[in-house]
């Protein structure tokens, strides 16, 4: 069945006269195969020393490709580039010969963390076994980190050799295998089975979709997920004063307030001291920008975050005084750090850690804030103040120059600007930004301009680089286009955005999960038909509700869904609101052929006759019927092959179908745009392979912005 393609949601311009256009591929997880050394290397042979030469990716990725494949890694895989990680993954392409070819070794020690997926077919490959003996010399000699996942085996087993592990050594000793290398074999798995890591049984009653989660969050906590700074200065001296604060009382919960002025660096300061300490703790959550998440999604959503962080699933609840009840009753136990950036009312932080007991002994707690009456109950406070008049020539000068200090021809330029920018670092990195690579004609004006702003007026001085960016007609577009009315794209009524049915026997603990979460991560209001709202013999008024109330509906239609009376009475309630209120339908036909849903054959009639036996002919009738419509829908169609595409194609369709693309005038009324945009593509086409940016200039009400969209439109596939 046709694959179904489409885009990302448009990221608006910082002003109109610049253009970025990122023409950036994803680097291939694999190496193109290059000229090899053709003498095959004896698994006896001794191999060469290891040493790091530089980290070409950040993820090595070792797994048996018989067991984990097509499901398990390959959902891994796409779930860490998803999250911009650089990702090698080992598929077979550099084994070559006995041994391990050089660029698979180089991969590996290049490599900042290494993660084999032992399986249980995991040791009947030699190439598996010797990737491991690689990865944990690396651990030993290199410092690198190791994170084993136990993919349905457990840890014991590697170590006294039972089931298909017994089987694979016994065989290696059979076909007479170097003793030395069997042993070396050996010895790694009993190394890996004693390190931390996951077992996929065990964790989270076997959810796949947030074992992948988990492993996502621990690499990027690894990688320094809170990056805090390119170009941090002056921070170090504010941490310690924050840590001997926290560090009088240790062992009890402590709530710090760290308030200032709006760009003084509460956030960056928050990020060090998060990332400072993060290893100390299981439990974390950092939830950044408070006053305006608040704003667009309310209270419940940031505490639904909180909840999600420190329990890794999501919980439902009826109402908001049962959700703050969940928060304040059942964390006791655990110490946590938590990070609540930039809250803006008492309320706000009452709903969220309005008393620090409610966490566990030693939890640490920390609020950002620019006013210091939020902060009436917090126990301890720290004012983060300016910087010094030398660290902040330092910043402005990485910002304006990409060095420590200025050229003497711009220094005592350069005192005036940070001298007029009081130390605050966000005005530093501002205007060092915009100063870089403009005239000292244009520094003059700019400073004439901020000195004469009165002290402390930050927001005042903003104002003024905005204008020159031309921030004034951004804003005089937006108020233009805002005047003419634009249809709403998402019905206020609507509780989610996509509604997911699915047979949990086939599909929940893995396909069914990893697209809800893969939904869930871009941003997409899912809700999981999980048996939660299905009681008696005909769905719930809540249920019925909730499909009527999504605007896209995904039947994942699988061998055993016509064994369920309830997947078949949700198939056809998404039919008739399909029909009668243009919902969108988008099937996926699961390891069954469209042919065999329509006319009730194979294994899927099996079960669907199954169930028809039991109940009346008009049911039966209703339900073939709505099984011959959704057969005939486009859609997607999987069976035994990697899904990592078909998620990211299922992704880009809904995230189209709600219209997350740019919108464009009429297109009768777009005039002599082709031209323009076939004139910006040459210039793009010319390197190809790069990352370009691309500035589009000309007066106010030119088109640039339509010409901007045209493009975006034409390369968002």
């Amino acid at each position: 069945m046709h694959r179904l393609v489409l885009g990302n949601p448009f990221v608006a311009l910082v002003a109109p006269i610049l253009l970025v256009v990122l023409a950036h591929k994803l680097r291939s997880n694999r190496r193109a195969t290059a000229q090899r050394n053709k003498k095959d290397l004896h698994p006896g042979t001794p191999s060469p020393q290891i040493q790091p030469s530089g980290n070409d990716f950040d993820v090595f990725l070792s797994f048996r490709g018989v067991d984990t494949r097509n499901g398990f890694v390959d959902h891994l895989y796409c779930g860490l580039v998803g999250a911009r990680i650089r990702v090698f993954m080992d598929d077979n392409e550099l084994r070559l010969g006995e041994g391990l070819s050089e660029e698979l070794r180089q991969a590996i020690s290049n490599s900042n963390i290494l993660i084999p997926i032992i399986s249980e077919n995991y040791a009947s490959s030699k190439w598996c076994l010797q990737e491991l003996v690689c990865m944990m010399e690396c651990r030993k000699q290199w410092g690198h980190k190791v994170f084993p996942i136990f993919y349905k085996v457990e840890p014991a087993g590697l170590r006294s050799e039972m089931g298909r592990f017994r089987e694979a050594f016994r065989n290696y000793k059979r076909r007479c295998f170097d003793p030395e290398v069997v042993a070396k074999w050996k010895e790694a798995l009993a190394e890996v089975s004693s390190l931390s890591g996951w077992e996929s049984e065990k964790f989270d009653n076997g959810r796949e979709g947030e074992l992948i989660k988990s492993v996502v969050q621990k690499v990027l906590k690894e990688l320094k997920e809170l990056v805090a700074d390119d170009y941090l200065v002056g921070i170090d001296s504010p941490v310690e004063k924050v840590m001997r604060l926290v560090n009088k009382n240790a062992s009890a919960t402590s709530c710090v307030g760290i308030y200032g002025i709006t760009g003084i660096g509460k956030t960056t300061l928050a990020k060090v001291i998060y990332n400072k300490l993060s290893d100390l703790f299981v439990h974390r959550s950092f939830i950044a920008n408070i006053r305006v998440s608040c704003e667009r999604h309310g209270i419940n959503y940031l505490q639904n975050q909180l909840i999600f962080d420190m329990r890794k699933r999501e919980i439902q609840f009826c109402n908001s005084d049962e959700r703050l009840k969940y928060i304040s009753s059942r964390f006791k136990d655990e110490k946590a750090l938590i990070i609540l950036d930039d809250v803006d009312t008492t309320s706000q932080l009452e709903a969220l850690a309005g008393n620090p007991y409610w966490f566990g002994s030693g939890s640490r707690i920390f609020v950002t804030t620019k006013n210091e009456s939020v902060l009436d109950r917090v126990n301890i406070k720290y004012k983060h103040e300016q910087m010094d008049e030398e660290q902040s020539l330092v910043l402005f000068s990485r910002h304006a120059f990409r060095r420590d200090h200025p050229p003497y021809e711009f220094l005592a330029l350069s005192r005036l600007v940070v001298s007029a920018t009081e130390g605050i670092p966000l005005a530093v990195k501002f205007v060092g930004s915009f100063l870089c690579e403009k005239p000292s004609r244009i520094w003059r004006e700019i400073l004439r301009k901020m000195q004469n702003i009165p002290h402390m007026a930050v927001q005042e001085k903003f104002r003024i680089i905005c204008e020159e960016m031309g921030e004034d007609r951004k804003k005089a577009e937006d108020a233009s286009s805002a005047a003419t009315p634009c249809p709403s794209i998402l019905p206020s009524e609507n509780d989610y955005e996509v509604f997911l049915s699915f047979r949990g026997v086939d599909t929940r603990r893995g396909f069914s999960d990893y697209l809800y979460c893969r939904l869930v991560d871009v941003g997409i209001r899912v809700f999981r038909d999980d048996d939660e709202l299905r009681r008696g013999e005909s769905l719930s008024e809540d249920l019925m509700r909730v499909i009527k109330n999504s605007n896209i509906l995904i039947p994942i239609i699988s061998v055993n869904y016509a064994s369920s009376k309830w997947c078949l009475d949700e198939l056809v309630e998404m039919m008739k609101c399909k029909n009668c209120s243009g919902h969108i339908v988008l099937p996926i036909f699961y390891d069954v052929e469209p042919a065999d849903v329509r006319d009730q054959k194979g294994q899927f009639g099996e079960a669907f006759h199954y169930s028809g036996r039991r109940f009346n002919q008009k049911s039966t009738a209703e339900w073939k019927q709505a099984l011959i419509e959704v057969s005939s829908l486009q859609g997607w169609q999987f069976a035994n092959g990697p899904v990592g595409e078909l998620m990211k194609s299922v992704v880009q369709k809904v995230l189209n179908e709600l219209k997350k693309a740019v919108d464009l005038d009429d297109p009768k009324n777009l005039v002599g745009i082709d031209s323009h945009m076939e004139e910006v593509m040459k210039l793009i086409n010319k390197c190809s392979g790069a990352t370009l940016c691309v500035g589009i200039y000309g007066m106010g009400g030119i088109g640039k912005t339509t010409l901007v969209n045209v493009i975006y439109n034409k390369l968002l596939n």
